[in-house]
């Protein structure tokens, strides 16, 4: 499946990733791009390859106004990362608040879902974050631990699905619910 990265970020940090890459792995088309103009030409002027089937957008976070009104007209899945903090949570809240406002999102049918990442078990803190997802109106459709995996998969280029060992094989089953949700499938959420 022809992929295309497109990292709307300062910071870019998908493109840093992006550079570690080697040549032997799957390929992705990377593309920098951070602050919507209007009249902006999707293809154009992103340098979207028109064979992409799969665009994933890194955006910053807190995106607001025209900027997150044009990335939703691109859209047809939005995942929102939340951690387990209350902090983290609210603003999170306030983020899904303006996006139910958009019309973008109906106008588009943009399908909403919300990952709980770093997750511990045992913890009060993700127990609390568990509780407080339940209560919302976007599905929870992944848990993602809190491991060091993912750390020393980005530091080489890759993805924890690019990494063939044990530890590897039991955090990509974290994934799949997602993988899932993205595809069509079920929303429901893992909890652990």
């Amino acid at each position: 499946m022809r992929t295309a990265l497109l990292d709307t970020d300062r910071q870019e940090s998908s493109l840093h990733w992006h550079q570690l890459r080697s040549n032997t792995q799957a390929r992705i088309h990377a593309v920098r791009y951070y602050g919507a103009a209007a009249g902006t030409s999707w293809d154009n002027d992103w340098r979207i390859p028109a064979d992409t089937q799969r665009l994933i957008i890194d955006s910053p976070a807190g995106l607001r106004g025209y900027p997150l009104g044009d990335l939703l007209r691109r859209v047809k899945v939005l995942l929102v990362p939340v951690l387990p903090s209350d902090r983290d949570l609210d603003t999170t809240i306030e983020f899904l608040k303006e996006v139910r406002r958009r019309s973008e999102i109906r106008e588009n049918n943009v399908r909403v879902a919300l990952v709980a990442n770093r997750m511990r078990n045992q913890t009060l803190s993700s127990r609390s974050l568990r509780e407080r997802l339940a209560e919302y109106d976007y599905p929870c459709v992944a848990e993602l631990r809190e491991t060091q995996l993912y750390v020393f998969a980005d530091g080489l280029g890759k993805g924890v699905h690019d990494l063939r060992s044990q530890r590897a094989r039991i955090v990509q089953k974290e994934w799949e619910p997602l993988i899932r949700w993205i595809e069509g499938g079920s929303g429901a959420s893992t909890a652990s």
